[in-house]
């Protein structure tokens, strides 16, 4: 559940979600949501991109269920590419799909100016922190909680709920990679 780029419509915004949908003969349906932590912006392979992070379902919602909702069902019929969900058809898929898995978001690039942040892989003289040591100075350090959007309570490497993803801290639907 690693943050990444996906092919977004040309009006996703921060905050928005998708639904992953596995189409095909052996297709299974809706099988994840995918949470954009940025507004799209054009990209060269897929027109518009947005970064945000994959979540994928513990149970993915099967075509059949999908297509016994008669207001999804002429958009589910015979996916292709992107589309946007209605209102009307955002209620129906969360009712499918419930619980709906927690928004996740990846604080938007940081300003660094000020902050103590500063390596260079070149200079083998430089002390670089393991993973778990970046983890607990962050941890306690108030102002990089701040800048990293983590307000609540902190989780370190906790799994997902299928267990196959790890992540570096977790706080509030907040992710920090180290």
């Amino acid at each position: 559940m690693d943050p990444t780029t996906s092919p977004a419509s040309k009006s996703t915004a921060a905050g928005n979600r998708a639904v992953v949908y596995e189409s095909g003969p052996d297709g299974r349906g809706i099988v994840g949501v995918f949470d954009f932590c940025a507004d799209a912006v054009p990209d060269k392979s897929w027109g518009w991109a947005a970064f945000g992070i994959f979540q994928p379902l513990t149970r993915p919602v099967a075509r059949v269920e999908i297509r016994g909702v008669p207001v999804l069902r002429s958009t589910f019929l015979h996916p292709q590419g992107r589309r946007g969900l209605t209102p009307e058809q955002g209620e129906p898929v969360a009712g499918l799909i419930a619980p709906l898995p927690r928004f996740l978001q990846v604080p938007a690039l940081i300003q660094t100016e000020g902050l103590d942040f500063e390596w260079d892989a070149s200079d083998p003289g430089r002390v670089w922190g393991t993973e778990k040591e970046l983890q607990e100075a962050i941890a306690v350090d108030g102002r990089s909680r701040r800048v990293l959007g983590l307000v609540g309570p902190l989780q370190l490497e906790p799994r997902s709920e299928d267990g196959k993803d790890r992540y570096d801290i977790v706080s509030d639907g907040v992710v920090v990679e180290c």
